[in-house]
């Protein structure tokens, strides 16, 4: 199976919001999320992530960002802590941890997920799966349409952008000095969460 995917930016969270809940149908509201990114040192053209939320953790592989339709594999994990070691002693790094407040909505086809994303800011992403390559242009065309016309936010967050402000968010932060028990008690909602300030 393929993913596209688009993002945006929002300025105004709760007006983007309303136009959803009219839009669309809602599957969940204010779940908590942490995904953490891994990396091989030796292979950089793919994404590795373990995603962590109150109900389920699921480990994915997605193809590098470069390619419209992104090849997806994911799984659920019961023990996320020893997917974290094995990936760790098998020489993964941890290339970025991010932490995000996500409602969740259905329309037609797309999946719509308004996110406010811990120290780094608030977007909108619209992703779909198909099943080959040759329909990415078709789906990415949709889901622009969407953005655009039934949001009303004409600005796409381009790749080379979403990749330029990663790196900004990056450099702020030691991902490595985190405690994993900190970022299970936060989508478990014990703590609140803050990169600048872990409380």
């Amino acid at each position: 199976m393929y993913e596209v995917e688009l993002r945006a930016l929002v300025d105004n969270f709760e007006g983007i919001k309303k136009k959803l809940e009219d839009l669309g149908d809602k599957i969940f509201e204010n779940q908590r999320e942490v995904t953490i990114f891994f990396f091989n040192p030796n292979k950089d053209d793919f994404d590795l992530r373990l995603k962590l939320t109150k109900d389920k953790n699921i480990i994915s592989f997605k193809e590098g960002i470069s390619k419209k339709a992104r090849k997806e594999i994911e799984s659920e994990v019961s023990n996320p802590k020893a997917i974290y070691d094995l990936l760790l002693e098998s020489g993964f790094k941890i290339k970025m941890i991010v932490g995000r407040v996500k409602h969740v909505y259905q329309y037609k086809n797309f999946n719509v997920l308004l996110n406010k994303v811990l120290n780094w800011g608030d977007a909108v992403e619209v992703e779909t799966e198909i099943k080959s390559e040759e329909e990415a242009e078709e789906a990415e065309k949709e889901i622009k349409d969407f953005i655009q016309k039934k949001l009303g936010l004409k600005n796409l967050l381009s790749k080379e952008r979403m990749l330029e402000m990663n790196e900004e968010y990056n450099n702020k932060y030691d991902f490595n000095s985190i405690n994993l028990d900190l970022l299970i008690d936060y989508v478990n909602g014990k703590i609140r969460l803050n990169f600048d300030n872990l409380e």
